[in-house]
């Protein structure tokens, strides 16, 4: 039930404070009026300025000595003394009324460290009416604070105007909140509140509860209106048609519902959702607002297709925000130029984030999370372009981080798999800290770092890489620290990494293991040789270790192994379409006739054709057409030959509209009678690559 308490009465005395020298007064100042007042006593505050910070420990009524807070010099104007966020008013004792007062110190609060909280209540039973709050971080903040009335204010240039916690049971009524930073009214852990009649211009409404009845039990009218246009708040319905103008939708236990082409402009939340389910959000514009769309538990929604647009992130939260949220699908958003987290999944498990362009101080965000799968997702151009905090059983796959500080981070994450990833060009390309550990990383490409090493291992142990390429990284491709053990290091290809400076990586620990107990992986300054044909360096590659506490190598190089052979890689002409038919070709040369050969062709462990050749000079062979899936595929060719011959392979894939080639190239061929080539190519996104190869 709402209680409306005056303070001052009949009864009491009235204390006059006036700043100017007067025999009429009775106190320099509010705060020495509050020290000498009683229970149901008037503080009359006359016109001025006063600099305090005021503890109301009576119950009384602080009422300005103006009545037009339009005429400056006819309104008593409260400012704080202290620098930072201490209360100009503070307020423990119950039944305290304040009106017809200026309280803050203006819109330049927001720019200084004057930056105060108006009015604080632990109290009970207050009400502030007729009032001006400007400049502060919180205009109110009432903590456990209940059966409060708040009427006819104004609320202008503050961080929140209204910030409530675990307060219940207050009336919120004909209030004007106009360009506040965040929110306009803040509604945290609260029950039964009440909305009527008021004026947002810019904010909105934010309601956040780990209850349904802190969902569902306000009361919040459509005479509320944000820019204009109603407060849609509903609660405990389902199949709700969503009317055409509304400037905010909040929906509490609500299900089934569809919100589409709906535009949202310069407001705190668009669509605010709490224990809803199937909720799908499609094709809506957010533009300029703090937060696009808020799902706090909320499960087995959509987020599609929807454009997020300069949105101002507050704090920890993001233009997506997911709070407790399970099987949610957000797909094919664009968020860009967006001043915090694009994506934030907190608490919310078995989501899927999939074919998002991302363009924002911050990327994708999970955290204290499980069982979400990240695929397919373009970040570019901010702080990270993903993070792992916390979370476990996650996958990450085929998605491109690309022009970041870090691209990628897990910190404390472990069992994930991050799997066929482009993460290139970032200051650190890779890093793993915190103890994260048993994590797959399989088949990223991980090139070009500005800064840092291209993956960073820092306390982090039993993580299994493999396949995955390293290219010209700047400092080492792979730097694992002191505390980083047992990880598994293996099938990987390092090009040119540490920009010819230094070795291609670095394990001051010695405790990890750089192959996998047969083989090991392929690096561009290996050169050693292949005695017994095997496939396998007769001599271990070694590992940086400058401070000698164990050996650390990679005792299975797979390459490149010297035979005689010159070995090239192409990298520079490919341009490939995920889809687009490319062809296969093994161009065999020969200085004789090379008689009863045969040539093998096999994608994938799949045999593909067996073809006799004869080979003299000049032979070209077009093998296979083949439509290229987005991936990483494996081509084996085997070619067999009877006789003594000496001459050069050259086996490419290209595009057939487009006839650019990558391949690798053999040369020449001694008095040999087996050539067993295996090339891994990743189709990506516009291009091709070599993984690796070995024959």
């Amino acid at each position: 039930m709402l209680m409306i308490g005056m303070a001052g009465s009949s009864d009491g005395a009235t204390l006059i404070v006036d700043d100017d020298d007067g025999s009429w007064r009775d106190h320099p100042s509010i705060g020495s009026a509050i020290v000498a007042a009683s229970d149901g006593d008037l503080i009359r505050v006359f016109n001025g300025t006063y600099k305090e910070n005021v503890v109301v420990n009576v119950t009384v009524a602080i009422i300005g000595n103006g009545t037009d807070p339009s005429d400056i010099d006819n309104f008593t104007n409260v400012q704080t003394r202290t620098q930072g966020y201490t209360p100009i008013f503070n307020l423990s004792a119950d039944r305290v009324e304040i009106g017809h007062l200026t309280i803050g110190i203006g819109k330049f609060g927001y720019y200084t460290g004057y930056w105060p909280t108006g009015i604080e209540a632990t109290s009970q039973s207050n009400h502030l009416h007729n009032s001006t709050i400007d400049g502060c971080f919180h205009g109110l903040e009432f903590i456990d604070s209940h059966n409060n009335t708040i009427v006819d204010n104004l609320f202008t240039e503050n961080a929140c105007s209204m910030h409530m916690i675990r307060s219940d049971d207050n009336l919120i009524t004909n209030n004007t909140c106009e360009f506040n930073h965040y929110y306009d009214i803040h509604i945290m852990d609260c029950e039964r509140t009440v909305l009527l009649n008021n004026t947002l211009r810019g904010s909105g409404v934010f309601i956040e509860g780990s209850t349904v009845d802190e969902w569902t039990s306000h009361s919040i009218d459509e005479g509320n209106t944000v820019n204009g246009l109603p407060v849609h708040y509903r609660t405990n319905e389902t199949e709700l048609v969503i009317p055409d103008d509304v400037g905010q939708i909040i929906l509490a236990n609500v299900n089934d519902t569809v919100i589409r082409n709906r535009d949202f402009t310069n407001i705190t939340v668009g669509v605010l959702a709490g224990f809803c389910r199937n909720i799908t959000i499609q094709r809506c514009n957010f533009n300029h607002s703090k937060i696009g769309v808020h799902l706090s538990r909320s499960s087995y929604s959509l987020i599609e297709d929807n454009d997020f647009l300069n949105i101002t992130s507050i704090w920890y939260q993001s233009s997506i925000y997911l709070l407790g949220s399970h099987h949610v699908t957000v797909r094919d958003n664009l968020l860009l130029s967006n001043s915090n987290t694009g994506i934030l999944l907190y608490m919310s498990d078995d989501c899927l984030v999939e074919g998002n362009i991302q363009n924002n101080l911050y990327g994708i965000q999970v955290a204290y999370s499980e069982n979400n799968t990240i695929k397919d997702n373009e970040c570019s151009n901010g702080w990270y372009g993903l993070r792992l905090l916390s979370s476990e059983g996650c996958t990450v796959k085929g998605n491109t981080f690309r022009n970041h500080t870090e691209g990628m981070t897990l910190s404390d994450a472990s069992y994930n798999v991050i799997k066929g990833n482009q993460i290139d060009n970032n200051s650190y390309n890779l890093k793993l800290v915190s103890f994260s550990d048993d994590n797959l990383i399989e088949n990223n490409m991980i090139e070009t770092s500005r800064i840092g090493p291209g993956m960073v291992v820092d306390d982090s142990s039993r993580n299994e890489i493999t396949g995955n390429t390293f290219t010209d990284n700047t400092r080492y491709a792979i730097e694992m620290d002191t505390f980083s053990n047992n990880n598994v290091v293996h099938h990987n290809t390092f090009i040119d990494n540490g920009n010819g400076s230094e070795q291609q990586c670095y394990d001051n620990s010695g405790a990890n293991a750089w192959d996998n107990g047969t083989e090991g992986n392929w690096w561009s300054d290996y050169f050693g040789l292949d005695g017994d044909g095997d496939g396998v360096g007769d001599t271990p590659y070694d590992i940086d270790n400058p401070n000698h506490t164990a050996d650390a190598e990679d005792r299975y190089p797979i390459g490149p192994l010297d035979r005689g052979m010159t070995v090239m890689v192409y990298t520079g002409a490919h341009i490939y379409l995920p889809g687009r038919m490319v062809a296969i070709f093994v161009k065999i040369t020969a200085n004789f006739v090379w008689p009863n050969s045969n040539l093998t062709l096999e994608i994938a462990g799949v045999p593909i054709l067996y073809d006799s050749v004869y080979v003299d000079n000049g032979t070209e062979l077009l093998k296979y057409e083949w439509k290229a899936e987005k991936g990483v595929h494996e081509i084996k060719v085997t070619v067999r030959s009877i006789g003594e011959m000496e001459g050069s392979t050259y086996v490419h894939v290209h595009s057939k509209e487009k006839n650019k080639a990558v391949g690798i190239h053999y040369g020449p061929l001694l008095h040999t009678s087996l050539l067993v080539l295996v090339c891994t190519m990743a189709f990506r996104r516009g291009n091709a690559f070599i993984s690796r190869y070995r024959y």
